[in-house]
């Protein structure tokens, strides 16, 4: 079965980008830290559940692995850009929450995994979030100096241990984008 990603859910990583960020005092951070830690969420509820959090491509870049489509939303290169700036202000290399967007896209257990990944590498500074993220097995397999490659939805699940489940995730990842498709997800 090929690879098929889950569906990105703009209104999710909206949300799942807020709870990271209001758990800092000031309520912003550098990108390049919120996108690590989106990562990492992502990665740590897709093991314990079989589904990630916001879904989309990831990609290996040189500064490590991400969701593309949030990394557009920051760039303003993504069709949701305007409904994300409702939210978020970016000035240079910072994001900062000027407006909560809620939860209510989110499930209970979504919401513990974010908060528990910003608890639990609250102490860890960038680069160390950085080499985190660029010694998983995805990246260092996927990743070309200078490009933006695409990993694999079947190596993740393979990384947070899942593999015996990789067919059923896939599956679900499938179908999911289906119906997404059909009901304008």
């Amino acid at each position: 079965m090929p690879d098929k990603s889950f569906p990105f859910k703009p209104a999710k990583a909206t949300q799942a980008a807020a709870i990271l960020l209001d758990f800092e005092r000031s309520r912003q951070m550098g990108y390049y830290r919120l996108l690590k830690l989106l990562y990492i969420a992502d990665k740590a509820h897709l093991k314990a559940t079989g589904r990630p959090i916001i879904g989309g491509r990831l990609v290996a870049m040189d500064k490590g692995p991400l969701h593309s489509a949030v990394y557009d939303l920051i760039k303003k290169q993504h069709f949701a850009y305007q409904e994300w700036s409702r939210y978020f202000l970016i000035e240079g290399r910072n994001i900062e929450m000027i407006e909560n967007p809620g939860n209510l896209e989110l499930s209970k257990r979504e919401i513990q995994t974010l908060r528990e990944t910003a608890e639990k590498l609250a102490d860890r500074d960038d680069e160390e979030l950085g080499t985190l993220t660029h010694n998983t097995p995805e990246y260092t397999q996927y990743h070309t100096q200078g490009t933006s490659t695409t990993i694999p939805l079947s190596a993740v699940i393979e990384s947070v241990g899942r593999t015996a489940e990789a067919d059923l995730i896939l599956r679900d990842a499938k179908e999911t984008a289906v119906l997404d498709n059909i009901f304008g997800g």
